[in-house]
Protein backbone atom coordinates (compact mmCIF):
# COMPACT_ATOMS: atom_id res chain seq x y z
CA UNK A 1 0.00 0.00 0.00
CA UNK A 2 1.25 3.49 -0.66
CA UNK A 3 2.85 5.39 2.17
CA UNK A 4 0.80 8.53 1.91
CA UNK A 5 -2.43 6.50 1.82
CA UNK A 6 -1.28 4.28 4.69
CA UNK A 7 -0.36 7.17 6.94
CA UNK A 8 -3.72 7.52 8.79
CA UNK A 9 -4.06 3.75 9.10
CA UNK A 10 -0.61 3.43 10.65
CA UNK A 11 -1.60 5.99 13.25
CA UNK A 12 -4.81 4.09 14.06
CA UNK A 13 -2.91 0.80 14.24
CA UNK A 14 -0.28 2.25 16.58
CA UNK A 15 -2.94 3.77 18.83
CA UNK A 16 -4.83 0.45 18.99
CA UNK A 17 -1.70 -1.42 20.02
CA UNK A 18 -0.88 1.14 22.65
CA UNK A 19 -4.34 0.92 24.17
CA UNK A 20 -4.43 -2.85 24.05
CA UNK A 21 -0.89 -3.35 25.26
CA UNK A 22 -0.75 -6.32 22.95
CA UNK A 23 2.71 -5.92 21.51
CA UNK A 24 6.12 -5.16 22.92
CA UNK A 25 7.35 -3.50 19.71
CA UNK A 26 5.96 -0.51 17.85
CA UNK A 27 5.66 -0.18 14.07
CA UNK A 28 8.33 1.98 12.47
CA UNK A 29 7.42 5.67 12.40
CA UNK A 30 6.01 7.06 9.15
CA UNK A 31 8.73 8.78 7.12
CA UNK A 32 7.54 11.74 5.04
CA UNK A 33 8.51 11.92 1.40
CA UNK A 34 11.64 13.95 0.69
CA UNK A 35 11.36 15.96 -2.52
CA UNK A 36 14.31 18.01 -3.76
CA UNK A 37 13.94 20.89 -6.23
CA UNK A 38 16.80 22.27 -8.32
CA UNK A 39 16.76 25.24 -10.70
CA UNK A 40 18.90 28.30 -11.38
CA UNK A 41 16.62 31.32 -11.80
CA UNK A 42 14.10 33.25 -9.69
CA UNK A 43 11.81 33.43 -12.74
CA UNK A 44 10.89 29.81 -12.15
CA UNK A 45 9.33 30.49 -8.75
CA UNK A 46 5.74 30.33 -10.14
CA UNK A 47 6.28 26.73 -11.26
CA UNK A 48 7.43 25.71 -7.81
CA UNK A 49 4.57 27.50 -6.10
CA UNK A 50 1.93 25.80 -8.25
CA UNK A 51 3.80 22.47 -7.93
CA UNK A 52 3.60 22.63 -4.14
CA UNK A 53 0.00 23.83 -4.16
CA UNK A 54 -1.11 20.93 -6.33
CA UNK A 55 0.76 18.37 -4.23
CA UNK A 56 -0.84 19.85 -1.14
CA UNK A 57 -4.21 19.41 -2.84
CA UNK A 58 -3.24 15.76 -3.43
CA UNK A 59 -2.68 15.41 0.34
CA UNK A 60 1.10 15.82 0.37
CA UNK A 61 1.13 18.16 3.35
CA UNK A 62 4.37 20.11 3.76
CA UNK A 63 6.03 19.35 7.09
CA UNK A 64 3.81 16.31 7.65
CA UNK A 65 3.72 13.88 4.73
CA UNK A 66 6.33 15.67 2.60
CA UNK A 67 9.54 17.61 3.20
CA UNK A 68 10.97 19.84 0.48
CA UNK A 69 14.72 20.11 0.19
CA UNK A 70 14.74 23.52 -1.41
CA UNK A 71 15.93 26.97 -0.40
CA UNK A 72 15.78 28.93 -3.65
CA UNK A 73 17.67 28.93 -6.96
CA UNK A 74 21.13 27.41 -7.19
CA UNK A 75 23.84 29.41 -9.00
CA UNK A 76 24.61 27.65 -12.31
CA UNK A 77 28.21 27.01 -11.35
CA UNK A 78 27.09 25.19 -8.18
CA UNK A 79 24.39 22.95 -9.68
CA UNK A 80 26.63 19.87 -9.86
CA UNK A 81 27.73 20.27 -6.23
CA UNK A 82 24.12 20.70 -5.15
CA UNK A 83 23.01 17.58 -7.01
CA UNK A 84 25.87 15.51 -5.57
CA UNK A 85 24.90 16.69 -2.10
CA UNK A 86 21.25 15.74 -2.65
CA UNK A 87 22.22 12.29 -3.90
CA UNK A 88 23.56 11.52 -0.45
CA UNK A 89 20.41 12.67 1.35
CA UNK A 90 18.10 9.74 0.57
CA UNK A 91 15.51 11.73 -1.38
CA UNK A 92 12.38 10.14 -2.87
CA UNK A 93 12.00 12.46 -5.88
CA UNK A 94 13.98 15.14 -7.69
CA UNK A 95 12.21 17.98 -9.52
CA UNK A 96 14.38 19.84 -12.04
CA UNK A 97 13.72 22.85 -14.25
CA UNK A 98 15.41 23.43 -17.66
CA UNK A 99 17.31 21.03 -19.90
CA UNK A 100 20.84 21.80 -18.62
CA UNK A 101 19.88 21.14 -14.99
CA UNK A 102 17.95 17.99 -15.92
CA UNK A 103 20.85 16.57 -17.96
CA UNK A 104 23.23 17.05 -15.04
CA UNK A 105 20.70 15.53 -12.67
CA UNK A 106 20.38 12.43 -14.79
CA UNK A 107 24.14 11.90 -14.99
CA UNK A 108 24.47 12.14 -11.21
CA UNK A 109 21.33 10.16 -10.25
CA UNK A 110 21.17 7.58 -13.07
CA UNK A 111 22.36 4.71 -10.86
CA UNK A 112 20.51 5.79 -7.72
CA UNK A 113 16.99 4.62 -8.52
CA UNK A 114 15.66 8.08 -7.61
CA UNK A 115 12.94 9.18 -10.06
CA UNK A 116 13.25 12.61 -11.68
CA UNK A 117 10.40 14.82 -12.87
CA UNK A 118 11.16 17.89 -15.00
CA UNK A 119 9.28 20.87 -16.28
CA UNK A 120 9.40 23.02 -18.13
CA UNK A 121 11.92 21.72 -20.65
CA UNK A 122 11.81 22.98 -24.23
CA UNK A 123 12.40 19.76 -26.20
CA UNK A 124 13.38 16.58 -24.27
CA UNK A 125 14.27 14.65 -27.45
CA UNK A 126 16.77 17.21 -28.73
CA UNK A 127 18.10 17.77 -25.22
CA UNK A 128 18.98 14.09 -24.97
CA UNK A 129 16.68 13.47 -22.01
CA UNK A 130 14.88 10.58 -23.70
CA UNK A 131 14.60 8.76 -27.01
CA UNK A 132 10.81 8.54 -26.78
CA UNK A 133 8.14 10.93 -25.58
CA UNK A 134 5.65 8.11 -25.13
CA UNK A 135 7.96 5.77 -23.19
CA UNK A 136 10.67 7.78 -21.43
CA UNK A 137 13.78 5.63 -21.08
CA UNK A 138 15.92 7.40 -18.46
CA UNK A 139 13.92 7.11 -15.22
CA UNK A 140 12.45 10.58 -15.65
CA UNK A 141 9.44 12.22 -17.19
CA UNK A 142 7.96 15.69 -17.22
CA UNK A 143 6.47 18.56 -19.21
CA UNK A 144 7.78 20.07 -22.45
CA UNK A 145 6.92 23.45 -23.98
CA UNK A 146 7.95 23.05 -27.64
CA UNK A 147 5.03 22.90 -30.03
CA UNK A 148 3.20 26.24 -29.98
CA UNK A 149 4.99 28.03 -32.82
CA UNK A 150 2.90 26.74 -35.77
CA UNK A 151 -0.31 27.80 -34.03
CA UNK A 152 1.17 31.16 -33.01
CA UNK A 153 2.30 31.80 -36.59
CA UNK A 154 -1.17 31.00 -37.94
CA UNK A 155 -2.75 33.42 -35.46
CA UNK A 156 -0.32 36.13 -36.56
CA UNK A 157 -1.27 35.53 -40.21
CA UNK A 158 -4.94 35.98 -39.35
CA UNK A 159 -4.17 39.14 -37.38
CA UNK A 160 -1.90 40.67 -40.04
CA UNK A 161 -3.08 39.16 -43.37
CA UNK A 162 -0.85 41.46 -45.45
CA UNK A 163 2.31 40.61 -43.51
CA UNK A 164 5.37 40.04 -45.71
CA UNK A 165 8.48 40.24 -43.51
CA UNK A 166 9.27 39.19 -39.93
CA UNK A 167 12.56 40.14 -38.30
CA UNK A 168 13.94 37.63 -35.79
CA UNK A 169 16.78 38.35 -33.35
CA UNK A 170 18.56 34.99 -33.14
CA UNK A 171 20.97 34.02 -30.32
CA UNK A 172 23.00 31.58 -32.39
CA UNK A 173 24.58 29.69 -29.48
CA UNK A 174 21.33 28.64 -27.77
CA UNK A 175 19.79 25.29 -28.69
CA UNK A 176 16.28 26.45 -27.83
CA UNK A 177 16.54 29.46 -30.15
CA UNK A 178 17.91 27.24 -32.94
CA UNK A 179 14.99 24.82 -32.62
CA UNK A 180 12.35 27.52 -32.36
CA UNK A 181 13.78 29.34 -35.41
CA UNK A 182 13.52 26.05 -37.30
CA UNK A 183 9.87 25.69 -36.27
CA UNK A 184 9.15 29.27 -37.34
CA UNK A 185 10.85 28.87 -40.72
CA UNK A 186 8.94 25.64 -41.37
CA UNK A 187 5.66 27.35 -40.46
CA UNK A 188 6.37 30.16 -42.92
CA UNK A 189 7.80 27.99 -45.72
CA UNK A 190 4.71 27.95 -47.93
CA UNK A 191 3.16 31.29 -47.00
CA UNK A 192 5.33 33.77 -48.86
CA UNK A 193 6.21 35.50 -45.58
CA UNK A 194 9.93 36.21 -45.32
CA UNK A 195 11.72 35.29 -42.09
CA UNK A 196 14.84 37.43 -41.58
CA UNK A 197 17.08 36.14 -38.73
CA UNK A 198 19.62 38.52 -37.22
CA UNK A 199 22.53 36.73 -35.52
CA UNK A 200 23.05 37.77 -31.91
CA UNK A 201 26.08 36.65 -29.91
CA UNK A 202 26.51 39.39 -27.32
CA UNK A 203 24.68 42.24 -25.64
CA UNK A 204 26.50 44.59 -28.01
CA UNK A 205 25.06 42.65 -30.95
CA UNK A 206 21.55 43.03 -29.54
CA UNK A 207 21.99 46.75 -28.94
CA UNK A 208 23.23 47.24 -32.51
CA UNK A 209 20.34 45.19 -33.89
CA UNK A 210 17.74 47.22 -32.01
CA UNK A 211 19.27 50.43 -33.31
CA UNK A 212 19.14 49.12 -36.89
CA UNK A 213 16.01 46.99 -37.12
CA UNK A 214 15.56 46.20 -40.85
CA UNK A 215 13.33 48.88 -42.39
CA UNK A 216 11.25 46.25 -44.21
CA UNK A 217 10.33 44.50 -40.96
CA UNK A 218 6.59 44.51 -40.26
CA UNK A 219 6.71 42.33 -37.14
CA UNK A 220 9.35 41.08 -34.71
CA UNK A 221 9.27 37.47 -33.49
CA UNK A 222 10.73 36.54 -30.10
CA UNK A 223 12.22 33.04 -30.13
CA UNK A 224 12.43 30.71 -27.15
CA UNK A 225 15.64 32.04 -25.63
CA UNK A 226 16.88 32.75 -22.09
CA UNK A 227 18.95 35.64 -23.47
CA UNK A 228 16.02 37.27 -25.26
CA UNK A 229 13.74 36.73 -22.29
CA UNK A 230 16.24 38.48 -20.04
CA UNK A 231 16.22 41.48 -22.40
CA UNK A 232 12.55 41.35 -23.32
CA UNK A 233 11.66 44.83 -22.11
CA UNK A 234 14.43 46.46 -24.14
CA UNK A 235 13.47 44.56 -27.30
CA UNK A 236 9.77 45.36 -27.01
CA UNK A 237 10.42 49.04 -26.28
CA UNK A 238 12.66 49.44 -29.32
CA UNK A 239 10.26 47.64 -31.65
CA UNK A 240 7.14 49.42 -30.40
CA UNK A 241 8.87 52.79 -30.82
CA UNK A 242 9.21 51.85 -34.50
CA UNK A 243 5.54 50.76 -34.55
CA UNK A 244 6.63 47.16 -35.10
CA UNK A 245 4.45 44.68 -33.16
CA UNK A 246 6.21 41.90 -31.23
CA UNK A 247 4.88 38.34 -31.33
CA UNK A 248 5.98 35.17 -29.55
CA UNK A 249 5.13 31.61 -28.65
CA UNK A 250 6.83 32.05 -25.29
CA UNK A 251 6.37 34.94 -22.86
CA UNK A 252 4.01 36.21 -20.22
CA UNK A 253 1.24 38.66 -20.98
CA UNK A 254 2.84 41.48 -19.01
CA UNK A 255 5.69 41.59 -21.53
CA UNK A 256 3.61 43.95 -23.75
CA UNK A 257 3.42 41.72 -26.82
CA UNK A 258 0.83 42.23 -29.50
CA UNK A 259 0.12 38.51 -29.56
CA UNK A 260 1.49 35.54 -27.70
CA UNK A 261 0.47 31.91 -27.94
CA UNK A 262 2.34 30.82 -24.88
CA UNK A 263 2.75 28.02 -22.38
CA UNK A 264 0.24 28.40 -19.58
CA UNK A 265 2.76 28.96 -16.81
CA UNK A 266 0.18 28.59 -14.05
CA UNK A 267 -0.66 25.05 -15.22
CA UNK A 268 2.85 23.66 -15.77
CA UNK A 269 3.55 23.24 -12.06
CA UNK A 270 0.24 21.39 -11.67
CA UNK A 271 1.09 19.03 -14.54
CA UNK A 272 4.50 18.31 -13.00
CA UNK A 273 2.89 17.67 -9.59
CA UNK A 274 0.47 15.17 -11.07
CA UNK A 275 3.36 13.25 -12.63
CA UNK A 276 5.32 13.51 -9.37
CA UNK A 277 2.41 11.95 -7.49
CA UNK A 278 2.44 8.93 -9.80
CA UNK A 279 6.21 8.53 -9.51
CA UNK A 280 5.96 8.60 -5.72
CA UNK A 281 3.28 5.94 -5.92
CA UNK A 282 5.79 3.72 -7.67
CA UNK A 283 4.66 4.10 -11.28
CA UNK A 284 7.79 3.79 -13.49
CA UNK A 285 8.72 6.84 -15.56
CA UNK A 286 8.55 4.64 -18.67
CA UNK A 287 4.78 4.36 -18.11
CA UNK A 288 4.30 8.13 -17.83
CA UNK A 289 4.54 9.79 -21.28
CA UNK A 290 6.18 13.21 -21.40
CA UNK A 291 3.40 15.77 -21.65
CA UNK A 292 3.03 18.90 -23.75
CA UNK A 293 2.18 21.97 -21.77
CA UNK A 294 -1.12 23.75 -22.15
CA UNK A 295 -1.08 26.96 -24.20
CA UNK A 296 -3.05 30.18 -24.01
CA UNK A 297 -3.54 32.99 -26.49
CA UNK A 298 -2.90 36.46 -25.13
CA UNK A 299 -3.57 39.72 -26.96
CA UNK A 300 -2.67 43.26 -25.95
CA UNK A 301 -5.02 45.78 -27.54
CA UNK A 302 -2.99 48.70 -26.24
CA UNK A 303 0.00 47.47 -28.23
CA UNK A 304 -2.27 46.91 -31.23
CA UNK A 305 -3.34 50.55 -31.00
CA UNK A 306 0.25 51.78 -30.66
CA UNK A 307 1.42 49.79 -33.69
CA UNK A 308 -1.62 50.35 -35.90
CA UNK A 309 -2.83 46.73 -35.96
CA UNK A 310 -6.53 45.87 -35.99
CA UNK A 311 -7.06 42.56 -34.20
CA UNK A 312 -9.93 40.56 -35.76
CA UNK A 313 -12.86 39.62 -33.56
CA UNK A 314 -12.31 35.90 -34.10
CA UNK A 315 -8.82 36.25 -32.60
CA UNK A 316 -10.13 38.20 -29.62
CA UNK A 317 -12.75 35.53 -29.03
CA UNK A 318 -9.99 32.93 -28.67
CA UNK A 319 -7.83 35.04 -26.35
CA UNK A 320 -7.51 34.04 -22.72
CA UNK A 321 -6.31 37.51 -21.72
CA UNK A 322 -6.60 40.90 -23.37
CA UNK A 323 -5.53 44.36 -22.26
CA UNK A 324 -8.02 46.97 -23.39
CA UNK A 325 -6.92 49.99 -25.36
CA UNK A 326 -9.75 51.98 -23.78
CA UNK A 327 -8.45 54.48 -21.28
CA UNK A 328 -9.89 54.29 -17.74
CA UNK A 329 -12.32 57.02 -16.72
CA UNK A 330 -10.68 60.09 -15.17
CA UNK A 331 -10.29 60.22 -11.43
CA UNK A 332 -12.73 62.88 -10.10
CA UNK A 333 -10.20 63.83 -7.44
CA UNK A 334 -7.84 65.08 -10.16
CA UNK A 335 -10.35 66.99 -12.27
Amino acid sequence: MLRRLLFPYLLIFALTLALAGGCDTEPPPFKPYRIAIVHTDDRFAPFIESFKERLNYLNYLEGESVIYLYDGPTPPEKVVDRLISLKGQNIDLLYTITSPVTRKAYEIFKDSGTPIVFGPVFSPLEAGLTTSLLKPDKNMTGVMIRGGIPKAFGLLQETMPNLKTITVPFPVNEQTSQLSLKDLQESAATTGIKIVPAAINTMADLTDYLQHIPPEAEALWLLHSPFLLSNNAQIVAAATARKIPVVAATARFENDLLLSYSPNLDEIGKQVARLADKLLQGVPASELPIEHCEYQLMVDLEVAKQTGVTVPDNILQQAAVTRSAIAPPPDPAHQ
